[in-house]
């Protein structure tokens, strides 16, 4: 459909929803924990129904477009100028299932919204589960003659909450930053394979109005650790990642240490220690914490180590 039609440039999201997507039996469960939310403030009454930008069109009075309005709708939305871009990139550890997204945000025109709402969805391709109206051709996703269907770009969770996460547009132009998420091995007693996420990412204003979209699949790669063999200056953390809860060790040999600083992704300060008289031996409770990204900065006279370390659920 459109996805062939504009490749590179639809960025899908599969929602179920309603009577039809209750499990029947031992049928898998593509429910999400928004799904309902969503479908609600779409007024979503039916199947297949689509929102397209979240953006309500002339001569409608919902968000929710049947299915013969989705083509006219999608090319007057890719015709217009988008006043912000999107880039990504998501390190995928499947040891520990954590993924680190980074993003950057560039806005390229004004608007008049001081705020707009980061959103990271996840979905998962290629789950076999029941479907009706099967006895279609393999082309379609379906398997002729079961009753199964390959389900694709579905809608497992969203990382940043119902309605996304609040950026201060007045922080850019440019805005760059990171979320952890420990990746659960189900989602409503079904699977999450690792090879079939992708990740969502869009950018709206209020609750509705998407600006602009990106879809991306995970590099799989080691995120970083604390490494003990390092130069007098560096700093040592034990445990990286750590889970709440744990105990966090902070250790440097140098012990001309000034001070020691702890920062969020946003750059705000959440732990401050100085004045050390002997060598530098921090321990944290991680419950003080949220999960996520954390900076710890050591400061050495004139210089200055960094380095990141993970809290996880």
């Amino acid at each position: 459909g459109l996805e062939i039609e504009y490749p590179n440039r639809i960025v899908s999201i599969r929602l179920h929803h309603g009577d039809l997507a209750t499990p029947n039996g031992q049928s898998a469960d593509l429910r999400s924990d928004f799904s309902s939310s969503l479908a609600s403030q779409a007024q979503a009454v039916g199947q297949p129904l689509a929102t397209i930008n979240r953006h309500l069109f002339d001569g409608y009075n919902k968000l929710a477009l049947s299915l013969s309005n989705w083509q006219n709708s999608s090319q007057l939305i890719l015709n217009q100028n988008s006043i912000v871009n999107l880039g990504a990139k998501a390190v995928l550890n499947t040891n520990s299932r954590v993924v680190v997204i980074t993003f950057e945000i560039y806005y390229t025109g004004t608007q008049s919204a001081s705020t707009n709402q980061l959103n990271i969805a996840l979905l998962q391709n290629n789950i076999i589960a029941p479907q009706s109206n099967y006895n279609q051709n393999i082309e379609n996703n379906f398997f002729i003659g079961t009753g199964m269907y390959e389900h694709m770009h579905v809608l497992r969770h969203l990382i940043t909450g119902q309605w996304g996460q609040t950026i201060n547009v007045e922080d850019g132009p440019f805005i760059r930053k990171e979320y952890t998420y420990q990746i659960p091995n189900e989602y409503r007693n079904l699977d999450v394979d690792l090879n079939d996420l992708e990740f969502a990412i869009f950018i709206n204003e209020d609750e509705k109005e998407v600006l602009n979209a990106i879809s991306i699949t995970p590099e799989f790669g080691e995120i970083e650790a604390a490494n003990i063999n390092e130069n007098e200056n560096s700093v040592v953390l034990y445990p990286n990642p750590s889970q709440l809860g744990e105990k966090i060790s902070i250790k440097t040999k140098n012990k001309d240490v000034d001070q020691v600083l702890i920062l969020d992704v946003t750059g705000k300060k959440v732990f401050q220690s100085k004045n050390f008289h002997n060598e530098c031996q921090i321990e944290l409770n991680s419950t003080n914490f949220k999960t996520g990204v954390y900076f710890v900065k050591t400061y050495f006279g004139k210089k200055i180590s960094s380095k990141k370390f993970i809290i996880l659920r």
